[in-house]
């Protein structure tokens, strides 16, 4: 984000991920958006100071509907338990859950609309006065991502090759 750009400097991007949601299986509010959560009367669970928090906030969801939690695991855990009705997260991170959901309790809410939120990309962040760090770790970058090594590397946590950034050497 740009707040987080005035306190790091950021090497090239490493993926890029828009937001999903993690509902019970068959989505039974039939939830595919945050203005669906308003309407129904449903509860998002997202993690502490996320931009999905920010997201359910300016949708307006009251602020009793947004279970914030400090994980992931707590926010499959409310889902699953019923004391939230979606986990709204980055994409990636939903299917990478669905995907280790061994009881079949999960579906991903395919497709899910959460708001103005545009793809966001993903980049390690450096200490701002760290030039020369930057530029050797971004051309070391230029060479791994996209590789079949990194996308080996990856894939385990839900990363696929169309989360790569838009300017990945494949």
């Amino acid at each position: 984000t740009p707040e987080r750009a005035k306190r790091v400097r950021f090497s090239t991007p490493t993926f890029r991920a828009g937001d999903a949601a993690l509902v019970r299986r068959g989505n039974p509010k039939q939830l595919h958006s945050l203005q669906d959560v308003n309407d129904r009367n449903a509860t998002v669970a997202v993690l502490a100071s996320s931009v999905e928090e920010a997201l359910a906030r300016r949708a307006g969801i009251p602020r009793d509907r947004i279970l914030v939690v400090p994980d992931a695991a707590a926010a499959r855990r409310a889902v699953e338990s019923g004391h939230a009705d979606l986990l709204l997260n980055s994409e990636p991170t939903v299917r990478w859950i669905a995907s280790r959901d061994m009881a079949r309790v999960f579906d991903v809410a395919d497709p899910f609309q959460a708001g103005e939120a545009a793809t966001r990309l993903g980049a390690f962040a450096l200490r701002q006065n760290d030039l020369a760090l930057a530029e050797a770790w971004n051309r070391a970058l230029d060479h791994v991502v996209g590789s079949p090594e990194h996308l080996a590397l990856v894939e385990p946590f839900g990363f696929t090759h169309r989360f790569l950034p838009p300017d990945a050497k494949t």
